[in-house]
């Protein structure tokens, strides 16, 4: 069947042809995997990162603020307006990152806010009683500690997510790879047969 020189010729390129076409559908399914995590990673994890360091600057500041109160170097005012724009901040985060009331973290964090809520009243109170203010203190802050190691524990995981999106993208990458050195293995060998 295979004796004419046009035969052979024929079957060598369109051995060629299957082979390149299977390739190009296997790097075609590669390529639009390896997109599709890459698109995570970037509309998930990188904003999800942000969002938990904000949240964490935000709580920082939550503390100074407080501070800043009990040491008068904050007006009363000056500590109600920058403790709205960073309560307004952080659920603002939160509800980026996808939690909602009945979330764990959230319920951490309301504690740490009704805590510079009690400073604030302690504070502005006709008579400040100074003990108390410092228990106040001292509970923001080991709220806030608290509420940071949380925080951490959602960035770690999140953190691992990313990780394992990124050996997916490096797992197809490698199959990739594989096709196209296949492919020249191929299409070599039909050349040297020819």
């Amino acid at each position: 069947m295979l004796n004419t020189v046009n035969a052979r010729v024929l079957t060598g390129y369109a051995s060629v042809l299957f082979v390149t076409l299977l390739a190009a559908a296997v790097l075609t399914l590669n390529n639009r995997e390896v997109a599709r995590h890459v698109n995570m990673f970037v509309s998930e994890t990188l904003p999800a990162l942000k969002h938990i360091d904000n949240i964490k600057a935000n709580t920082k500041s939550m503390v100074l603020i407080g501070y800043s109160l009990y040491g008068y170097t904050l007006e009363a005012s000056e500590f109600d307006e920058q403790f709205d724009r960073i309560k307004e901040s952080t659920l603002a985060a939160f509800y980026s990152l996808g939690y909602t009331d009945n979330d764990d973290l959230l319920q951490d964090y309301e504690p740490l806010s009704f805590s510079l809520n009690a400073l604030f009243e302690t504070m502005t109170a006709d008579s400040v009683n100074w003990d108390v203010a410092r228990s106040d203190l001292q509970r923001i802050t080991q709220l806030a500690s608290q509420f940071q190691q949380g925080l951490d524990e959602v960035r770690v995981s999140v953190a691992k997510a990313a990780n394992s999106r990124t050996a997916e993208i490096e797992a197809q990458l490698f199959s990739s790879q594989i096709v196209v050195y296949s492919l020249i293995v191929i299409l070599s060998t039909v050349v040297l047969i020819a």
